[in-house]
């Protein structure tokens, strides 16, 4: 049960494990998110990388995503290959087609030739050579915009490596060199498939941070701003594991009980979010668990039905910025950290059987 990762319809959470609360000061607030289909140490899992900021912000002018460090990265995919797929939604220039409206855009995410892509490349990153160049192919009413990411390993400061986007104004007309249909993103979803062996988790328990560093344009006709150039983390726990059983079926009701760990220790007092559905691809929210022990463990009840109903438990994803804790210490962002994030961990989806009521005695 994906959860949305738009932080606008998130409450900010009080997540104890990492001990944040708070909200950071800076003006540019975008939003990066890590979401692992598995969070297993040495695995090599699907991996969905969002970003997000709000239609108020400046649009991007270059994100430069920077992988945490003891995480594996691969790079021999064959030239062509999809490794993954693409889902954004966009913000148009009014004097566009879409007259403004936000459009969702999807596609493959396909491996490039590094050399095709050099002139773009040294004007991107001032650096005509790269590892790799992996390409966003995002189609709208028939139309496909090409946004390349310069990719290298490893990174900055021990990172593992980084994924490099550039992207046209959209403040300016595009016969100027403008962004086509004057578009920016809003929101970002890029998910590598575990079967093309992208990135592989570290083998130490601990919470790792994954880094967006973004530089916003001017709303103008002006160059990139380069002093409101702002830093996003996403911290990710390694491992973090969320476990949901069916304990017992009591006076008419369903009993449940799961754990929740994470980074090598257990999440204490938190309360997750209840999914529940007669059908696994049906799932609404079914209210909340009471609250985690010191060891993680969680338990919840509902009234048992007839027939029979799914239940999952999701933890996240959260907003956690804190400039004394998550935002704190050096940036390499002249603006500083503006925002944190938590990632998201589900359980296993649960089975609760139909429960047949008592014939009445007969007189």
């Amino acid at each position: 049960m994906r959860k949305s990762v738009r932080f606008a319809l998130l409450a900010v959470a009080s997540v104890i494990a990492l001990g944040l609360t708070g909200t950071a000061l800076a003006l540019y607030k975008p939003f990066l998110t890590i979401y692992e289909y598995s969070y297993k140490p040495a695995a090599t899992p699907s991996v969905e990388v969002d970003y997000d900021q709000a239609k108020t912000e400046p649009a991007p002018a270059k994100v430069t995503i920077i992988v945490a460090g003891d995480y594996g990265i691969d790079l021999t995919q064959a030239e062509n290959a999809s490794i993954g797929f693409v889902i954004a939604s966009v913000k148009t220039g009014d004097s566009s087609p879409f007259a403004g409206a936000t459009i969702q855009l999807t596609g493959p995410i396909t491996v490039a030739k590094p050399s095709d892509y050099a002139a773009s490349a040294a004007q991107c990153t001032g650096n005509p050579v790269h590892a790799a160049v992996w390409k966003l192919n995002l189609t709208v009413a028939g139309t496909t915009l090409v946004v390349p990411a310069y990719v290298d390993k490893p990174g900055p400061a021990g990172s593992a490596g980084t994924l490099v986007f550039c992207l046209p104004n959209p403040y300016i007309p595009e016969s100027s060199g403008g962004a086509q249909f004057g578009a920016y993103p809003l929101s970002v979803s890029m998910t590598f498939r575990a079967s093309s062996h992208v990135f592989t988790n570290p083998t130490a328990p601990t919470f790792y941070t994954w880094t967006a560093i973004v530089t916003p344009w001017n709303t103008g006709a002006g160059p990139p701003n380069a002093a409101a150039t702002v830093e996003a983390r996403a911290n990710v726990p390694v491992p973090y594991s969320n476990t949901l059983k069916r304990t017992a079926t009591k006076k008419g009701m369903w009993i449940f009980a799961g754990k929740l760990t994470g980074g090598g220790g257990p999440f204490v007092k938190e309360r997750l979010d209840v999914y529940a559905g007669a059908k696994t691809t049906k799932m609404k929210f079914n209210g909340r668990t009471g609250k985690t022990s010191k060891k993680g463990g969680y338990s919840f009840s509902r009234k048992a039905g007839t027939t029979a109903r799914y239940f999952q438990t999701v933890f996240g994803p959260f907003d956690v910025t804190d400039p004394a804790t998550t935002c704190a210490g050096p940036s390499p962002a002249p603006a500083g950290c503006s925002t944190a994030t938590l990632s998201e961990v589900d359980s296993n989806i649960v089975k609760a059987p139909g429960v047949k009521p008592k014939k009445k005695k007969k007189h």
